[in-house]
């Protein structure tokens, strides 16, 4: 288990506090769709898992030694990897659903 590891799995926690925060607000404000916001903020909380390898961080544990942290801690690998692209897919999809719908209801000038 090398440091950067825990470095690596500590950046996915904070970028799962702001993916947590942000479909929060999406949901509070009605901004995104309800299950939308739903995976967003399961997925921002597996990758918030992350955040525990600040302890390995501190420790500067380094070594080929197995490490339990890095086994609880690699649980955010599977939503930087898996639940995020899908998360991303699904908002991308439904921003363009949205410009489509847009484009088929204006109205033509004349």
């Amino acid at each position: 288990v090398e440091l950067s590891s825990y470095y690596y799995l500590f950046g996915n926690g904070l970028i799962g506090i702001w993916l947590l925060m942000l479909n929060r607000v999406a949901a509070r404000q009605a901004a995104l769709p309800f299950n939308l916001t739903r995976w967003g903020s399961t997925t921002g909380a597996f990758m918030m898992v992350g955040l525990l390898s600040l302890y390995g961080i501190l420790l500067g544990l380094d070594g080929s030694d197995y490490s339990p942290l890095l086994m609880v801690s690699g649980i955010s690998y599977l939503g930087i990897a898996i639940l995020y692209p899908i998360w991303c897919l699904w908002l991308g999809r439904w921003i363009l659903s949205r410009r489509s719908e847009n484009v088929i209801a204006a109205p033509e000038a004349k």
